[in-house]
């Protein structure tokens, strides 16, 4: 048997709910309440589709408050089970009939209720399953059974306590303590917050992922999840939305043969705002106290310690021309410097999504304050080479910055920079002919060993000049223009070892 679809769920368990609650509100004020109710809920079975069963432990009804009690509620589509201990219902009314306009009935108006109580809820199918200690919904409406349960659901309130999913078949698994939405419902902008909040996927690797508390604001949720249910890209709306998280932290595995869960990062604190209008938005993002651990093997080039930092940006946004303008970027690592950025990006195509068009820049402006991550680099590669630090600098500056090479080309300035980092920042400048995606920026990585790689980025650097830069061998004559060459010194082109440094030169 297929499984059945969202739509399909929605509409059997609104016609039971609109026929044997509803119908039974309008009978309850007789004064045969909890027989007229049984009665009701039994009609609402009856007319149930041929492959969805109701079943109930002891229904109550409460007329004063226009509600109802039923315990072992178990409803069945398919392979689809959705039960709770006990199911409470607090101001259930039937809304104008659509068809008549004369009285409500079950099959064609919306039914509100004020308060809706789910004990132990379980939503289950071979795909997966849900559990909820108790879910609690106010201001619940849901739309006549022919219509779009989607576009017609209305939420003011809901809370979830003790809520679990588990994902078999993707080997997923996530966890909150509580969950609270409010204001959810189409062209409604919805809140969202989360505590307790933890994930866990175990292929390829393990990764357990918590996070303390998390908020998000202003989106209109109804309308994304209609809009992916359709096969479309939600499209940014007009209106201010926010997100905030504490404590966030993520351990898994380093090797699939340790058991043992290792911490690879953590967030203390981290928001995101944006305002969007006209097609126009700002966004600012900050990350504080960003910490990484060396068992990241990318990090091990970098550290032996955890990394701590932190990282601040602001953008102006416009979908329409699908250009995104970064304004500021700093990430500051503590022991290893402050990276500034600024420039522009675009998608090549106008962006449908929310999201901001990052995935091409045509221009960048970037520095570099050192505070100790060049030096370990550079020694780390010397160790990795077999050779003294101060003669792997001298290989580096005499392939970079060769006799004859223009002194204010990228590879002299950046033989310049890595005689002496603590100068002072070391300022670039990207501007290539045509748009370049992003994922390229990794190719200048290789700039010491290949300096004609700057050419396809329009790269151009210019290194401070400090106490103990040391020299270099012969380039062009000096720009007057340009104050930032070193001397030359004939002695580094020698074939014999370097000479020793100066001293007090910082290694």
């Amino acid at each position: 048997m297929t499984r059945p679809s969202p739509r399909t769920i929605a509409t059997a368990t609104a016609l039971a709910m609109a026929t044997a609650l509803g119908t039974g509100g309008w009978i309850w004020f007789h004064r045969q309440a909890n027989h007229e109710l049984v009665e009701a809920l039994e009609d609402a079975r009856a007319h149930l589709p041929s492959d969805v069963t109701l079943t109930w432990g002891k229904a109550t009804a409460q007329p004063a408050s226009h509600g109802a009690r039923l315990t072992d509620v178990v409803l069945q589509e398919g392979d689809l089970t959705i039960s709770a201990a006990a199911l409470e219902i607090v101001g259930a009314t039937l809304g104008p009939d659509r068809g008549t306009g004369v009285s409500p009935s079950a099959a064609n108006s919306p039914l509100h209720c004020d308060h809706v109580v789910a004990y132990t809820l379980r939503v289950g199918s071979p795909h997966g399953q849900f559990e909820a200690h108790r879910m609690s919904l106010d201001g619940l409406t849901l739309p006549a059974p022919s219509d779009d349960q989607l576009a017609g659901l209305v939420l003011d309130h809901g809370e979830l306590h003790d809520a679990s999913l588990g994902l078999p078949v993707r080997q997923v698994a996530m966890a909150a303590k509580k969950l609270d939405l409010d204001q959810y419902g189409g062209g409604r902008f919805a809140r969202v917050s989360g505590h307790g909040l933890t994930a866990r996927s175990e292929a390829p690797l393990t990764r357990e992922l918590a996070v303390s508390e998390a908020f998000l604001d202003g989106v209109d949720l109804a309308s994304v999840f209609a809009d992916e249910l359709a096969g479309h890209v939600s499209t940014p709306r007009d209106g201010t939305r926010s997100f905030r998280m504490e404590g966030v932290l993520l351990k898994g595995q380093t090797v699939a043969t340790d058991p043992a869960l290792q911490p690879l990062m953590a967030v203390g604190k981290g928001h995101a705002y944006q305002s969007i209008a006209n097609q126009k938005a700002r966004m600012t993002i900050s990350l504080d106290h960003v910490r990484l651990w060396p068992v990241l093997s990318f990090l091990q080039l970098f550290t032996h310690d955890r990394v701590d930092g932190a990282v601040v940006a602001n953008a102006i946004i416009d979908y329409e021309q699908a250009v995104t303008h970064v304004t500021q970027l700093d990430v500051h690592v503590h022991d290893w410097g402050r990276l500034d950025l600024a420039g522009d990006f675009t998608s090549g195509a106008r962006n449908l999504s929310w999201l901001p068009p990052l995935e091409q820049f045509t221009h960048l402006d970037m520095s570099w304050r050192d505070a100790g991550l060049v030096p370990r680099l550079l020694s780390n590669a010397a160790v990795k080479q077999g050779m003294d630090p101060d003669a792997y600098v001298a290989l580096l500056s005499r392939s970079l910055a060769p006799a004859g090479a223009a002194a204010n080309g990228a590879g002299v300035q950046l033989a310049h920079y890595l005689n002496d980092p603590s100068a002072g920042p070391l300022t670039a400048t990207l501007a290539p002919s045509t748009a370049l995606p992003v994922s390229s920026l990794l190719e200048l990585k290789a700039l010491p060993f290949h300096p004609e790689i700057a050419g396809k980025f329009g790269l151009s650097l210019r290194a401070p000049v400090g106490a103990n830069s040391r020299p270099l061998p012969d380039t062009e004559p000096d720009d007057p223009n340009m104050t930032t060459d070193e001397p030359v010194d004939p002695e580094v082109l020698a074939p014999a070892d370097p000479p020793a440094p100066p001293a007090g030169a910082e290694h």
